[in-house]
């Protein structure tokens, strides 16, 4: 993520008031009113997400119940929270659910009158763990592909 992209997003979060750049870090950590904080795995990191996956992500921890790991944003509240475009959202839901940090399932309610309609998606965020796995293990059979590939190459060569 470029310096510029942590500028805007930081602009952005301290504007809407998440982030108050008079308190620091161990003020936070002390400050029973700012009891709505939610923690980010460090190894989101290791991920190599692209910034507006990385984001979404981040705002489905935010909005997530800590003891079901599931939450309900629609597409248009991640997207005006975020500042990210409806599709841009949508892909990183995709790439998310791809990678297995997140499940994602269709919801489907009943109205008053008795019409079925489909609601939010419901999120539920999947151990980080596993995607650290799954990462590695992609990197992994890149690098054997990639080795496999430069041997005949050597061996003619030679």
């Amino acid at each position: 993520m470029s310096v510029i992209t942590v500028r805007k997003y930081l602009a952005s979060l301290i504007e809407k008031g998440l982030v108050n750049t008079e308190l620091s870090p161990t003020h936070l950590l002390n400050d029973s009113s700012l009891r709505s904080c939610f923690t980010l795995p460090n190894e989101v990191f290791l991920l190599k997400l692209l910034p507006s996956v990385f984001i979404v992500y981040a705002y489905l921890l935010y909005c997530e119940d800590r003891r079901t790991y599931q939450c309900h944003p629609s597409y248009n509240t991640i997207s005006s929270v975020t500042h990210l475009a409806v599709n841009t959202v949508m892909k990183s839901v995709s790439i998310l659910a791809e990678r297995q940090l997140i499940a994602v399932e269709q919801t489907r309610y009943l109205d008053h009158w008795g019409m079925k309609w489909i609601g939010n998606n419901c999120y539920t965020i999947l151990p980080i763990a596993g995607a650290v796995e799954r990462f590695y293990q992609r990197q992994f059979r890149q690098l054997e592909m990639n080795t496999a590939k430069s041997n005949p190459a050597k061996e003619r060569t030679a």
